[in-house]
């Protein structure tokens, strides 16, 4: 399979999307509305840092305790901003809905 991120890229790649993740998280001003695409988010950064794309980017074995750090910081902010979401708000228990339906982690 031929390499279209290399090894230097793709640490470089997974940091942006890092960063533009964290900022979108600080932009949320409608958590009811935003933690669909919220978690969706994270879930792209989980494929990013783990097997995705695996045969099509440089190895990068001595990021990955980074990579495992920033989807942990990702994950616990999101689920931070998800307490702000009221229990009967029913915009937030169709979405919920779902994303389960999808397989989403929550």
């Amino acid at each position: 399979m031929e390499t279209i991120i290399d090894s230097k890229q793709y640490p470089e790649l997974v940091n942006s999307v890092y960063q533009l993740i964290l900022e979108e998280i600080k932009a949320v001003k409608d958590i009811e509305s935003q933690y669909p695409k919220l978690i969706i988010m994270a879930e792209f950064f989980s494929l990013l840092r783990g097997d995705a794309f695996f045969e099509f980017r440089g190895h990068t074995p001595e990021f990955q305790q980074d990579f495992y750090r920033m989807e942990d910081e990702i994950f616990n902010k999101i689920k931070e901003l998800k307490k702000e979401i009221p229990l009967d708000s029913e915009k937030a228990k169709f979405n919920y809905e779902n994303m389960i339906s999808i397989g989403l982690r929550l």
